[in-house]
């Protein structure tokens, strides 16, 4: 019993003499390398949205065994570039590492939780990285020579890329919002810290995100508008897709399909062509809205015209010089206009307010001989533009535009 009995004793005396140096409960200033992975490729994407890149004021947040939430800040020698090198004082060894630091993650050692609010307010073309949620849970090094991690990006892009139409032309975006029916794209969820390749675990899901755009972009075909923000990775491919957005011009609604999965560092491009759109039935843009931007206001010979299809505007009677008869005049607080062609065999009458505001609903009165595609009552229509000479409405119910003479 002796014999084995010392070199037993022995072996527990070099274990004492050996405890591992980074548990051993002492606060040492340490660096930590982080290196943040990229989005997509550079042959997919701009490169303001590929790789991440350190910021001043950058915060990563570092678990040891003993603390779960560590604060180290950017070295400022390392900001713009997407290996950053940050410095503090922790306890013991570095477990795992996210992106971005908060006081609200939870003090589980098993997890933390984040969250991507339902409603946010972004810039067109560019993301809030603050929502850019990364793990890593492999450091390799020690606190004397410092860590190095790589991070997992935990989150998915999605880009909206918007060209308008002629009646969506020139018109401020105000907000979009987009939903996934059944999916969590945003809410309140949890991430491991022990494999940062663990997906979320959702808390409190929601499947829609709602965006305020700030800088209220103008929507040009010839360039069009792009709004970008992180998503949670949940929605798959060809999952109905349904967006509102809020325009100057009215509401838009859009119902489409996941053109691919979300996933996580991953891009995903919805492609907003409004006219292609349309013309397939998936765009709903509501008939009272103003027209003002489209085809309609090219018109600039008097009459009234057939505006169903802004691509193919179909004359029902315009002016014809020498052959037409004409009268323009006032009574009361009414402006009159009226075309006379004794030998087709029709006359048009149509009343305007005399006091006209663009945007405003008015009351316009027709009446007709011989023009059964003219609606012979009292509408609502659209001030669509005014000029010295001319003025544009638009009767939505019966999709008729009338090109009116003021003097």
């Amino acid at each position: 019993m002796k014999k084995l009995l010392f070199p037993v004793l022995a072996g527990l005396l070099f274990l004492a003499g050996c405890s591992d140096p980074l548990n051993d409960g002492k606060p040492r200033e340490v660096t930590i390398t982080v290196t943040a992975p990229s989005f997509g490729t550079r042959s997919e994407i701009a490169d303001d949205l590929t790789a991440v890149k350190w910021a001043t004021g950058d915060c990563i947040g570092v678990a040891t065994n003993v603390v779960y939430n560590y604060c180290l800040g950017l070295d400022g020698t390392s900001a713009g570039t997407p290996v950053g090198i940050f410095r503090g004082t922790i306890t013991n060894g570095v477990q795992s590492v996210y992106f971005p630091y908060a006081t609200t993650i939870g003090s589980d050692p098993a997890s933390a939780t984040f969250s991507l609010p339902s409603t946010l307010t972004v810039e067109s073309g560019k993301l809030d990285m603050k929502y850019n949620f990364m793990m890593g849970t492999h450091p390799t090094g020690t606190p004397k020579k410092g860590y190095e991690i790589a991070l997992v990006q935990k989150m998915a892009i999605v880009r909206f890329i918007i060209k308008p139409n002629d009646y969506l032309e020139g018109a401020k975006l105000n907000k979009l919002k987009f939903k996934v029916p059944g999916r969590g794209i945003s809410g309140k969820f949890s991430l491991s810290r022990a494999d940062e390749t663990a997906a979320a675990t959702f808390t409190a899901p929601a499947d829609s995100l709602q965006l305020t755009v700030s800088d209220k972009p103008e929507l040009k075909a010839a360039s069009p508008v792009q709004v970008v923000t992180f998503v949670c990775p949940s929605a798959v491919a060809n999952d109905s897709l349904h967006i509102a957005m809020n325009t100057s011009a009215g509401d838009v609604f859009v119902d489409i399909t996941m053109p691919a999965a979300l996933t996580e560092g991953g891009i995903c491009d919805v492609n907003l062509d409004i006219e292609a759109l349309r013309d397939a039935g998936k765009v709903e843009i509501p008939a009272d809205a103003p027209i003002a931007s489209s085809d309609f206001v090219k018109l600039l010979v008097p009459g009234i015209y057939d505006v169903s299809n802004m691509k193919d505007i179909k004359t029902i009677v315009a002016y014809k010089e020498v052959e037409d008869q004409y009268a323009l005049y006032t009574s009361g607080s009414y402006r009159y206009f009226r075309i006379v062609n004794m030998n087709a065999g029709y006359a048009v009458y149509v009343s305007v307010p005399a006091d006209l505001v663009v945007g405003t609903s008015v009351s316009l009165k027709s009446e007709n001989v011989g023009l059964p595609a003219i609606p012979q009552a009292t509408q609502d229509v659209q001030c669509v533009l005014l000029t010295d000479s001319l003025g544009w409405f638009y009767d939505s119910t019966n999709n008729i535009g009338y090109v009116l003479l003021r003097k």
